[in-house]
């Protein structure tokens, strides 16, 4: 069935606030924010003049996908609930657990819409069993989406996402499971448990790509704690971590990865860092878990995966996507740094036809590299992610 309440013509919440979503960067990010503390807090909300100065105004299916989902899990009703529409409401009713998929149906991110739904799953209550009648979430022409959770009376959501994994203008799958779900599940009470796991890549402009997040909710009477990410401590070890797909060569991704660790070790050596190698012996890639006709990964190693003594680290990794864990061309590079104190940061690049690689992984390094020289304890994305979406839910 299709998803309840998702009419243009349902009339606006008369209580609702009211947001002018061009404010701020006028993107889709004061839209995810607005539903899901809207969601949250159970208050209705209004956000007009939707990136509306933006190339295409409106909503794409990427964000429309996202406000579907957000009502699925807060049993609330969508008006404005179409592609392109500049103006959207949110009447919530109760935020519960429970399983749900999306499915944008193109290339949008599914990181982003992880993003917006996280705050949600946090809050979520649990409930009786649900009829298959239950309000579902559907994709962007209206499909319907799994019932909820068999556990929902253990606080579990699930939320089964479809579309593109790695994207732009919005932080790859790899950042979530390597640096924003290790940064939140340390600042995060212990009964909360985050996992995101990637299935099958996707790219633009097909998408295709498959991920499952799950979260226990907090307890009920149970607050979010003040978030403190004020110990920096000393880098210790920098990954650099490609992929190809498709018919992308794998020597694009190894070029990516070689020339941001190229561009990292020389700020380093400007900042006095010693560099510490070992552990996997340089020159080793190949290591195959499967040819490029296999359904699954294949890769390899480079540099050092770990070692003894002072300094900082530099590890490399390049995977080879095989058919069953990526759909389409693609490729990419992610850049996490770590410090003793367990901060994390990181920085990605992606594959570009006409763009050569190693110029994407510099940018890339580039990038990381003024993270780590402005004295921030988490970078742009985390700041972002960590600062609005989880902190507004603190308050």
């Amino acid at each position: 069935m299709a998803a309840r309440g998702s009419s243009a013509e349902l009339a606006e919440p008369p209580d609702a606030t009211h947001i002018d979503g061009s404010m701020l960067e006028g993107g889709g990010q004061i839209l995810r924010n607005a539903t899901a503390l809207a969601a949250i807090t159970g208050r209705a909300v209004v956000v007009s003049r939707i990136r509306a100065g933006r190339k295409n105004p409106g909503l794409s299916p990427q964000h429309l996908t996202g406000l579907r989902l957000v009502e699925a899990m807060c049993h609330g009703r969508l008006g404005g609930g179409q592609q392109r529409s500049c103006r959207v409401s949110l009447a919530p009713g109760r935020l519960l657990c429970g399983q749900y998929l999306a499915d944008t149906g193109t290339a949008g991110s599914c990181t982003l819409m992880v993003q917006q739904a996280l705050p949600c799953m946090l809050f979520a209550t649990t409930a009786v069993p649900a009829t298959p009648d239950t309000l579902l979430a559907g994709n962007s022409s209206g499909g319907a989406a799994a019932a909820p959770a068999a556990q929902a009376a253990q606080r579990w959501s699930q939320l089964d996402l479809r579309g593109g994994t790695d994207a732009a203008f919005a932080p790859p799958v790899g950042y979530l499971e390597h640096v924003l779900l290790p940064t939140l599940q340390r600042l995060l009470p212990a009964s909360i448990e985050l996992d995101v796991r990637l299935q099958r890549r996707g790219f633009y402009p097909r998408g295709g790509g498959k991920v499952v997040a799950r979260a226990r909710a907090l307890a009920p009477g149970e607050a979010l704690p003040p978030l403190d990410i004020t110990q920096r401590g000393k880098l210790t070890r920098i990954r650099a971590q490609a992929f190809s797909a498709g018919r992308v060569p794998h020597s694009d991704a190894q070029r990516m990865a070689s020339a941001a660790l190229e561009v990292l070790q020389e700020h380093l050596h400007k900042e006095g860092q010693r560099i510490v190698y070992g552990g996997v012996p340089a020159g080793t890639q190949g290591s195959s878990r499967g040819s490029e006709q296999d359904s699954g990964r294949s890769g390899g190693h480079s540099g050092s995966s770990t070692a003894a003594g002072s300094g900082v680290s530099l590890v490399q990794e390049v995977v080879r996507e095989g058919n069953a864990t990526a759909m389409g061309d693609g490729g990419g590079l992610l850049l996490v740094a770590e410090s003793n104190t367990g901060r994390l940061w990181g920085a990605s690049a992606l594959w570009e036809r006409g763009v050569p690689a190693s110029s994407a992984g510099r940018a890339a390094a580039e990038e990381l590299a003024e993270a780590l020289a402005s004295g921030a304890c988490v970078d742009q994305w985390c700041a972002g992610c960590v600062g609005k979406d989880i902190g507004s839910a603190c308050v």
